[in-house]
Formats: structure tokens, C-alpha cells, sequence
């Protein structure tokens, strides 16, 4: 297969490139916001924080396992 040169056409211009940072900025803002209000905010949630603390209770560090390494009882289970 014979390799193919894709060029494409950029404007290097100080408005093309302003516009590059501000979607980075909105891209580093997006996943900021995300770790920094939305994550914690979902830790407060009832089934969430019951999960958490399940865990803390059994003294597991969830950073250090894997999917299959976790007890079938700590998945939700479907309400009845």
C-alpha cells in the first residue's frame, strides 16, 4: 500500500491561531469543571456515597484493582 501525502491548508494567521487556544482553554476548562464540581458533587449522591463507604468499610483501595478483582455484592444490584 503506498503511503499517501494528505496535505492540508492552514492559515497560520493570528486569528486562526487565537482561535486555537480559546478551544484549548475551553477544552482545559471542560475537564476542570468536570473533575472539580461535577465529580464531587456526584460522590454526594445517596447510592454513590453508600458504594464509597462500602468500600472504605471493607478497607479496600479501589486505585489498586480491577474490575475483575471486585466482589459481586459491591456492583448495584436491580431494585425489586
Amino acid at each position: 500500500m503506498a503511503a499517501t501525502n494528505v496535505q492540508y491548508e492552514t492559515n497560520q494567521g493570528p486569528v486562526d491561531l487565537r482561535r486555537r487556544w480559546i478551544r484549548l482553554g475551553l477544552a482545559v476548562g471542560l475537564v476542570a469543571f468536570t473533575w472539580l464540581v461535577v465529580l464531587p458533587r456526584l460522590a454526594d449522591a445517596p447510592p454513590v456515597k453508600r458504594h464509597i463507604q462500602t468500600m472504605k468499610a471493607a478497607g479496600i483501595d479501589p486505585s489498586a484493582m480491577y474490575y475483575t478483582e471486585l466482589e459481586p455484592h459491591l456492583f448495584l444490584q436491580p431494585q425489586k
